[in-house]
């Protein structure tokens, strides 16, 4: 017999996830840091959920919840689900938006909503710190530079790490769905992220640190995380002693210098590429879609390392109705199973076209929260 084991050869070792790489581990360390992430999540609140309007096979609605973090400070969210609601319960997407024009009331974010819901998603974008407030908050918050004002806004008022304050208000929409607070029965199997351009940083950083997240997808992130605190008016990448100034990265990517207090980007892109790993012991690769027009090779090099990462390239630093389209069913076959033909897809963008509602932010919150 022991002629015979010795000659049977040993099975091969297990090939090791390239999640669980310890350049990968430090980074999610280095993220949940600097983002100042609560060490425990508070049980969800109570939320307010304006009544719903219907639009031609999907419902929208608002949606105000308190921020968990930060007493007395709200969260504003826009509540699409698809009319009539289904029996069995729904697959979710969080839908985070950049610093386009109105913020959560943007038409890029809107259409691909609408696109989601009327195919049998549950869809809660929620508003970023400066547009929390929705209706009511000032034009100048809702917007992208303005001198500065509206970076100064997310830093000064968030004690200094707005991103956190963001990632924080996206896990409290996903507590209060999966608990049953929300019009509408959550899959918590089926759970999505979906961010562009400042957004993009909201859905890696949330994937990165929530277990949750089934699937996600961001784009345009060129600059992911690349100006420290507003410093280039630009509220992206505001986190406590990280980030790398707009100057550094333009010149090339190269790594700031170490006096300057800044890590250099090496360290920002393995943030990105986190959102392909599931957290966890170990953690997994996670399907994940990256449009990308900007190809950076040491981006690349960090995000498309994990092998979940697939790019797609879509309409630059904006999202098109077929960049909208293409995430959709890159959500719908990593969560539900089923692959989407092109054909519908054309057809779900020219059905969005048809019927799209434009939402203003009257529309749908037509009175402060303490009014009701």
């Amino acid at each position: 017999f022991a002629l015979l084991f010795a000659g049977c050869p040993r099975p091969p070792a297990p090939t090791p996830s390239p999640c669980e790489r310890p350049a990968l581990a430090e980074a999610r360390a280095q993220l949940i840091e600097a983002l100042g992430l609560p060490p425990s999540r508070r049980a969800p609140g109570e939320a307010i959920v304006f009544p719903r309007q219907v639009i031609d096979g999907l419902s929208i609605g608002s949606v105000t919840y308190e921020h968990p973090a930060v007493e007395g400070e709200d969260v504003h969210a826009v509540l699409l689900l698809p009319d009539p609601l289904p029996t069995t319960p729904l697959p979710l997407l969080l839908n985070v938006h950049g610093h386009w024009g109105d913020g959560v009331g943007a038409d890029e974010v809107h259409f691909r909503a609408q696109v989601a819901a009327r195919a049998g998603w549950a869809v809660l974008s929620i508003a970023n710190r400066g547009a929390e407030h929705g209706f009511v908050t000032p034009g100048w918050r809702c917007t992208h530079g303005r001198q500065g004002l509206y970076a100064d806004q997310r830093t000064r008022r968030s004690g200094g790490t707005t991103l956190g304050w963001d990632v924080v208000a996206t896990g409290a929409g996903l507590d209060l769905a999966l608990a049953g607070k929300l019009p509408a029965r959550i899959d918590a199997g089926r759970v999505a992220v979906m961010g562009f351009s400042g957004g993009a940083e909201r859905a890696a950083a949330f994937a990165a640190t929530d277990p949750r997240v089934g699937a996600a997808v961001f784009g345009a992130y060129e600059y992911a995380f690349s100006s420290g605190h507003g410093a280039s008016s630009c509220s992206c990448g505001a986190l406590r002693g990280a980030g790398v100034p707009l100057t550094d990265f333009d010149s090339g990517g190269a790594t700031a210098p170490a006096a300057s207090g800044y890590p250099g980007p090496v360290r920002s892109w393995r943030w990105l590429a986190l959102a392909a790993c599931r957290p966890g012991a170990p953690s997994t690769p996670r399907p994940v879609l990256a449009w990308d027009d900007f190809p950076d090779d040491a981006m690349d090099a960090e995000l498309f390392s994990v092998s979940s990462a697939k790019r797609r390239t879509g309409s630059g630093h904006s999202v098109s109705v077929e960049v909208a389209g293409g995430s959709w069913a890159f959500i719908e076959e990593a969560l539900r199973g089923r692959a989407v033909s092109k054909r519908e897809v054309t057809q779900a963008i020219a059905r969005t076209k048809q019927s799209y509602a434009v939402v203003h932010a009257s529309y749908y919150a037509p009175f402060p929260p303490e009014a009701v």
